[in-house]
């Protein structure tokens, strides 16, 4: 396999995308394979990189081709992002100068994972064409290939496949089949609706054809794990159950036994590390909160064996409301009491949701009342998070306008009263979170620059201004009222902004902002002198993938592709932009390294504590003041962890959901007011957690 057939596969792909929905084009532009030696190493990788990007391109347009009924285009282009995928996963694997090169196991990891995804979207397909014997077809030949793979690397896919055996199953009437095929998927995803949904569907058909219920598998020590949703055909009717009958009577070989088997021992096998992981858990975060230069106070009191215990914060409360002299909540105590584990959400509670695409933004609303979500199938959900401990509620569920790959930013305003969102193009919608189904205000931030994709969205605390970070590079502001650009910074990077964040959350904070750019520099900026930065923070080596500030005005974070996590005061740590202009240019330290397709070469702070900033733009922030006075800054991480680090002794918590896939999680929200994290996955999972009970 060599750069020529690559290109016979590529032009045998390209033939079958002739749908109306784009893809299929060519994608090689200045910094790709265009720009090599056709006879050298580079020319090589990039042009797999470019073949990679496009079949990425294409099952974006596949999807848009099934949310608009176009089964036909949809299935050509699956087949082609497929056949395209698989040529390149043969090239990585095989081909001889890539295996002496040493291709990066995370690249070749999420080939194998694309070829596995763009499979199950085909078996979709095949079920909305009716055609179950190829979707059924499709189903097992997956499954014998690729069930090692399945259960070890990719559990959450092996659900969404026994998932769609299961409907495969109850098209053709064969309820018994389906019932044990469905308990298989509800012992690793107790809790997903869809599988819920389906399950009583089958049960249902059962009872009306008379056939008894048989116990399903134990599923208490199973791992939970999520799946698709039920399909579009709507619930079972007891007439397709009457040929149930015959189907769970009949004699011989079980047709599903081989899955019965793989996923019994999958059940088996997770349930130890399950409640190992939430050992390991409890473990970290009181390792956490007993550390630092604060610490519990408690506890630091104690090694040092002064013998003095501090009171409880009932007890303080109650003595300082008495007026008792020399008690209540001196500056000691109030750090033991923001110290205390109940304010650290170390504990895993479970998952709010799943979908069936990545989940990449989560968003608490300034007074905690809602939860924002964005996820890569096109569609904003609302979750009603002001009942404190209870599981948020669905409170709006709608489709997005559909831009291209995916929603990248969400910014709710101060009051709750609209939701802007953004994609990779030069518009921003604007909707009600409270009526997603109303109408979406377009904001073009077509600026000087040309077109461009928007990676970063920030509303100022007033709600007047909205600015987006682009890719062209610019810092582009609108007046949410009239829709016109009243901030156009086009000269300011040199490379992707990836982030924007407002410095203070009202008052003079709605003047300063800061720009995190691939061009490994944060500038500082003032909206009453916007055309030079006021100060610039220097000291990543790769680029900038995201920038939080603590609302003060003063303090912000940063997350880096070198694997470091960096915290800044702007008063201190800004030089003057004549200083930087002095200085050598180097956005990266190692050129040739991408983030997306391989390891980070290097090792910043971020890799000695194992966290890693790949693939994606791996989110920071800052914990509750109300909660924790803004103590910890977290982060998520590539390997589905989100660390907590606390800003005084640098000491690190890991929390990891026990029964969840280890895939990149983008984005985490601190709830304001109550002591829980949220988390948005790769996975597609939204996990929720809180304090130790």
């Amino acid at each position: 396999m060599d750069v020529v057939e690559l290109g016979v596969a590529e032009s045998r792909a390209n033939t079958m995308t002739t749908t109306g929905y784009g893809g299929g084009g060519p994608v090689c532009g200045p910094g790709s394979c265009a720009d090599k030696d056709p006879s050298g190493m580079d020319y090589f990788m990039a042009k797999v990189a470019c073949c990679f990007q496009l079949v990425h391109d294409l099952a974006d347009d596949a999807r848009k081709a099934y949310v608009n009924n176009d089964f036909d285009s949809a299935g050509k282009l699956f087949s082609a992002a497929l056949e395209r995928s698989k040529v390149i996963l043969d090239v990585v694997t095989t081909a001889p100068p890539l295996t002496a090169a040493g291709v990066d196991e995370t690249f070749q990891a999420e080939l194998e994972r694309t070829v596995l995804e763009v499979q199950l979207h085909l078996i979709a397909v095949h079920m909305r064409r009716e055609d179950c014997d190829a979707a059924s077809q499709l189903c097992d030949a997956l499954f014998d290939a690729s069930a090692n793979v399945l259960v070890e690397q990719h559990p959450e896919l092996l659900v969404k496949l026994l998932f769609r055996k299961t409907q495969i199953l109850c098209a053709r009437g064969s309820f018994a089949d389906a019932r044990d095929m469905i308990a298989r998927a509800q012992a690793l995803s107790p809790s997903s609706p869809a599988i819920v949904r389906l399950a009583a569907d089958i049960e249902a058909a059962l009872d009306a054809s008379g056939v008894a219920s048989a116990a399903a598998p134990p599923a208490s020590s199973a791992p939970r794990r999520e799946c698709g949703e039920v399909p579009r055909g709507g619930r079972l009717t007891s007439t397709a159950a009457t040929t149930t009958s015959a189907s769970a009577s009949s004699s011989g070989s079980h047709p599903t036994k081989s899955y019965h088997k793989v996923v019994d021992d999958l059940v088996a096998e997770k349930g130890a590390k399950e409640r190992s992981a939430a050992a390991e858990a409890a473990e970290a975060s009181s390792s956490l909160m007993h550390s630092g230069a604060f610490g519990a106070v408690c506890s630091q009191l104690a090694q040092r064996g002064c013998g003095v215990e501090l009171p409880s914060p009932m007890e303080m409360v109650t003595s300082r409301k008495l007026g008792i002299p020399g008690t209540g909540f001196c500056r000691g105590a109030k750090l033991a009491l923001l110290s205390r584990p109940a304010f650290l959400p170390a504990s895993y509670e479970g998952v709010v949701d799943s979908y069936e695409e990545r989940v990449y933004c989560g968003r608490f609303s300034k007074d905690g009342s809602l939860f924002v979500t964005a996820a890569q199938d096109w569609r904003l959900r609302v979750y009603d998070t002001s009942r404190g401990s209870d599981l948020p509620q669905l409170a709006g569920d709608a489709a997005a306008v559909m831009g291209r790959w995916t929603v990248t930013d969400l910014a709710l305003a101060r009051d709750n009263s609209l939701l802007a969102y953004s994609s990779i193009t030069p518009v921003v919608y604007l909707v009600s979170p409270h009526d997603l189904d109303g109408p979406h205000v377009e904001l073009s931030y077509l600026a000087e620059s040309g077109w461009c994709g928007i990676w970063s969205l920030a509303l100022s605390g007033d709600n007047s201004l909205l600015l987006a970070g682009t890719s062209s590079p610019a810092v582009v502001g609108a007046d949410v009222a009239t829709g016109t650009l009243t901030v156009s910074i086009t000269d300011g990077h040199t490379d992707d902004i990836n982030s924007v964040a407002f410095a203070g959350s009202t008052g003079d904070g709605d003047n300063v902002f800061v720009s995190g750019s691939d061009d490994a520099s944060i500038k500082v900026w003032d909206l009453r002198a916007p055309h030079i930065p006021v100060g610039v923070l220097i000291g990543h080596l790769e680029g900038v993938a995201h920038v939080a500030s603590k609302g003060d005005g003063r303090f912000i974070a940063s997350n880096g592709k070198d694997q470091a996590l960096k915290l800044w005061d702007l008063r201190r740590s800004a030089i003057p932009v004549t200083d930087y202009e002095r200085l050598p240019r180097r956005s990266s330290a190692y050129p040739s390294w991408d983030y997306v397709t391989s390891d980070y070469p290097g090792v910043g702070t971020g890799a000695r504590h194992r966290r890693l900033v790949l693939q994606t733009l791996i989110r920071c922030g800052f914990s509750s003041p109300h909660t924790t006075g803004s103590r910890f800054l977290y982060s998520g991480s590539h390997d589905g962890a989100v660390f907590i680090y606390d800003t005084i002794g640098a000491t690190c918590a890991e929390l990891l959901p026990s029964d969840r896939p280890r895939n990149p999680v983008r984005d985490v929200a601190w709830h304001p007011y109550d002591a829980r994290i949220y988390t948005s996955s790769w996975s597609g999972d939204v996990c929720r957690f809180g304090i130790a009970t």
